[in-house]
């Protein structure tokens, strides 16, 4: 997850009094809004539960603050809100949900309301559940792998996704949703009322779909997700593999044919829209892929000749994220592409470069490939994570927002988890206020 504040604003309450309005953004789409106080308060419950391992909360200010110290001030609440979702702890507790689940429930005014939702499984199939308008993203898989039948014990590797699908058939995933969003709020929060939430599978090694042959729905599930991205052109099977797949289908043995789709290429990756891939000072047309312990990508070049190259993790030293432009719900309508993903990779003669990706997808992109990490490590490899700001370097930037995530070294091998080190650099085209109100401080 991926905590930013792009936005303040400053504001007049109803007794003339100033304060600054914080908007959250979670993976690059609008989550909240709230006064440091909320924050402050909560704060305080946070360190009443947790103790010492309550991430540190920046100060009170009782001087009138400068751009200067509004400015820091903004940067130490993206640092604090990104180190609470690092504490597992922490972000998975009742005292973490209920307050974000609040602050949802005021920023966009939800009334409190039983509703009918729809879910749809990964082939197109539309699943009706009732909810509570105020229910979670985790509360609403609940019930839908109750509706399905699937056991919870598997229900924890599948998510919901946001998918913005288009006329033809075809779809582009917006995000995926965290366990403490509100699903209701996903078209205001999103800006695209067409969007809709699918349920999919939520790891990258398909050496683990063994463990759904067992269960009817976890089976269904992933032979429904397989037929259908295999249909989008997601996967590259030989015609062999292409023939036995269409005869497995027809005979609805679904077993057979995840067995057979474990060999066809690309299968078990996310794919993502087609993306700029900077090599060199050149820009080209990509597709990406991630999944296997890899970052596969597709290159278009100048002759219109296609080459491949498998980026593994085992030689990623780190990766970051920028935003550039102002940035709102994924959309810039100054550029093509506002967001970059780029990777530190060790080539094959042992130098570092770093590989660069302009994508709008950067945020669900950064998402997958962490998931990939975790799912590749030992479990107790994983080791603290820090974030750190860093001041503004480019003041022809708007908004620059970079995130890097450092590796440890285990026997050998970047293959544990350690700091996250999170660089957010922003211009303000607004002056902070120098006139706040004293709980605001």
């Amino acid at each position: 997850m991926h905590f930013t504040i792009p936005i303040t604003e400053d504001l007049v309450d109803n007794l003339g009094s100033r304060y600054v309005l914080y908007t959250l953004f979670l993976d690059g789409f609008l989550f909240c809004k709230v006064r440091y106080s909320r924050l402050h308060q909560w704060n305080e419950q946070v360190r009443w539960y947790f103790r010492d391992n309550a991430p540190t909360f920046p100060p009170k200010i009782f001087l009138a603050m400068t751009d200067t110290m509004a400015e820091g001030r903004r940067l130490q609440l993206e640092h604090y809100l990104q180190n609470v979702c690092d504490d597992v702890l922490i972000c998975r507790s009742e005292v973490f949900s209920h307050f974000f689940r609040g602050l949802q429930e005021e920023t966009f005014l939800v009334p409190k309301k039983l509703v009918g939702f729809d879910v749809f499984l990964p082939d197109g199939e539309k699943v009706l559940v009732d909810m509570q308008s105020t229910d979670t993203a985790e509360r609403l898989l609940q019930l839908v792998a109750h509706r399905i039948r699937l056991s919870r014990e598997l229900s924890a590797y599948f998510a919901l996704f946001v998918i913005h699908e288009y006329e033809d058939g075809s779809y582009s995933v917006l995000k995926k949703l965290a366990e403490f969003e509100l699903p209701f709020v996903i078209p205001w929060s999103t800006g695209d009322k067409h969007s809709k939430i699918v349920i999919r599978k939520w790891y990258m090694d398909p050496g683990l779909d063994e463990m759904f042959f067992e269960s009817s729905a976890g089976l269904y599930l992933l032979y429904a997700q397989a037929v259908h991205d295999l249909k989008e052109g997601r996967m590259k099977p030989t015609d062999e593999q292409l023939k036995q797949l269409k005869m497995l289908e027809e005979a609805e043995n679904k077993k057979e044919y995840l067995k057979v789709m474990q060999q066809v290429e690309y299968y078990g990756c996310m794919q993502f829209d087609t993306c700029v891939y900077k090599n060199q000072m050149v820009d080209h047309p990509a597709v990406v892929r991630v999944g296997k312990d890899v970052i596969n990508c597709n290159i278009r070049l100048p002759n219109n000749q296609l080459e491949e190259i498998d980026f593994t993790i085992r030689r990623m030293k780190c990766w970051r994220i920028r935003l550039m432009g102002e940035f709102l719900n994924g959309q810039n309508k100054d550029a093509v592409h506002n967001m970059e993903v780029s990777f530190e990779y060790c080539n094959a003669n042992n130098s570092w470069t770093w590989i660069t990706f302009y994508t709008d997808q950067a945020f669900l992109l950064s998402n997958c490939i962490q998931q990939m990490v975790a799912e590749h490590l030992p479990k107790n490899s994983i080791g603290n994570m820090e974030m750190l700001t860093e001041t503004p370097e480019s003041e022809s930037m708007i908004t620059q927002i970079t995130r890097r995530l450092q590796f440890l070294q285990f026997e050998g091998s970047s293959t544990a988890l350690g700091k996250f080190v999170s660089s957010f650099k922003v211009k303000r085209e607004q002056n902070a206020s120098e006139d706040v109100q004293d709980e605001d401080l």
